[in-house]
């Protein structure tokens, strides 16, 4: 298993450091993602009482974004609104992330009780759990890991998907994980919640206080 207070401070070296409005920015976009909202620009502006013109300079500089055909917002680091293989649901919203690691820190921003699910890659077994009030509350198998792995910064930067998301998922075990990934020394394990706490540092990092 990995090193979790060495983890996290790697990670917060890798997280850039946005400035406050752009922080406001992440975390509106994270509350209306999380509804399962496309959001327009127009939308961030007006929330954030913030002009127009500086929310566009803002978001060249934060990157990570997908849009729709209509030019909203349906994607921003992490968390998407397109379907893929790891899912968070809550308020009867269905919304999906790049990664695992993703569904954490989202269901720590989160006040509402949180389901996540995905599914191992290594033998496609459907992996679940549920955070409340930013606490891990139940898993159907103790023996549950997340993949993790700590990439060069300039990989994580210019390429945040195939640097990191692309090689970070939960398991069904710990030997189940290290079959899938041929025992790669830059990939370490760690269980749900000490996976949790490294989400939560993130946020506290990349977010400021959440």
């Amino acid at each position: 298993m990995g090193n979790l207070q060495s983890t996290v401070q790697q990670l917060q070296k890798l997280l850039p450091n946005l400035k406050k409005e752009e922080r406001q920015i992440s975390k509106f976009l994270y509350q209306e993602l999380a509804l399962g909202k496309l959001v327009p620009i127009e939308t961030i502006a007006n929330e954030l009482q913030i002009p127009i013109q500086d929310i566009q300079v803002h978001l060249k500089q934060m990157a990570y974004f997908e849009y729709s055909a209509t030019g909203e917002i349906s994607a921003y680091r992490g968390v998407t609104l397109n379907k893929t293989k790891h899912c968070v649901f809550h308020n009867n919203v269905k919304i999906y992330t790049w990664c695992a690691f993703d569904t954490l820190f989202l269901a720590d921003l989160l006040v509402e009780p949180v389901s996540i699910s995905s599914n191992c890659p290594a033998c496609g077994k459907a992996i679940s759990c549920k955070v409340t009030d930013r606490n891990l509350t139940s898993s159907k198998d103790s023996d549950i890991v997340m993949s993790f792995i700590i990439p060069d910064k300039v990989d994580y930067c210019d390429d945040l998907q195939n640097a990191f998301c692309c090689k970070v998922y939960f398991f069904c075990n710990q030997q189940c994980g290290s079959e899938w990934i041929n025992l790669s020394p830059e990939i370490v394990f760690f269980d749900l919640a000490e996976s949790l706490v490294i989400a939560q540092e993130r946020n506290r990092q990349f977010l400021g206080k959440v």
